[in-house]
């Protein structure tokens, strides 16, 4: 799939996002933000990422970060302009910039972007949550934009044979570095993220299983009020 927006070439590029949420997703970046970019999958200290940022126009919660010296969490680090589509994605948020020894490089795959990010004049943002919100019944976390998240994590690292130990490694940071797994729907029937990527069964399969071991459960009578909520 090509791109229209006029994003430079990373190697001109000066603006870096440090996507930790849907944006971990290539394929969600591409099609909803026009950003064909490669990535760097990064650490980012002094922030911790949180099921706190309500969108009270979707109905929906979403991950956001707030500054906490003590937390960190995984991110791509992502070419960017900072146009419209972009700005509208990201309504919900403050973008505040990071400063370059917060952020390490977590098994870099592309050195030579690396070493652009690096430079000086390379400039770092991270979106902050503007308030926090967690998750309830009436703004649940739905479980499309889940998958979104963690496919980011899993194809970032896959290979040949496909889901790969350091993609499902990644995605199990993600879980493990977020707090406030609640209200969960499962919407994968009737999609209600609206920047949802394409993940196959397989891909759910694996998913699923990592939020078995981490003990996150779909509430499912919540499901089923969505779904009948969905259907008038």
């Amino acid at each position: 799939m090509s791109s229209t927006n006029d994003h430079p070439d990373w190697h001109h590029a000066d603006n870096f996002l440090l996507g930790y949420g849907s944006l971990l997703s290539a394929d969600s970046r591409l099609r909803f933000s026009d950003n064909p970019h490669q990535a760097i999958c990064v650490t980012v200290n002094g922030f911790k990422r949180k099921w706190i940022t309500r969108a009270f126009h979707e109905m929906q919660t979403y991950v956001g970060a707030v500054i906490d010296s003590a937390s960190h969490l995984n991110a791509h680090c992502i070419p960017i302009t900072l146009n419209p589509s972009l700005q509208t994605r990201e309504q919900d948020y403050r973008f505040i910039q990071v400063d370059h020894t917060q952020v390490i490089p977590n098994g870099c795959q592309n050195s030579e972007l690396w070493q652009h990010v690096s430079q000086p004049h390379a400039k770092l943002w991270i979106c902050e949550s503007l308030k926090v919100f967690p998750a309830d019944s009436d703004y649940p976390i739905n479980l499309s934009y889940i998958d979104t998240c963690l496919s980011g994590c899993l194809h970032h690292y896959r290979d040949d044979s496909g889901v790969s130990e350091k993609g499902i490694q990644e995605a199990r940071r993600f879980i493990q570095l977020t707090d406030g797994w609640q209200s969960i729907v499962n919407d994968r029937s009737a999609v209600n993220y609206p920047r949802a990527a394409v993940v196959n069964r397989a891909e759910q399969s694996v998913i699923d299983q990592l939020l078995n071991d981490h003990r996150i459960e779909i509430d499912t009578e919540l499901a089923s009020l969505k779904t009948g909520f969905n259907a008038q």
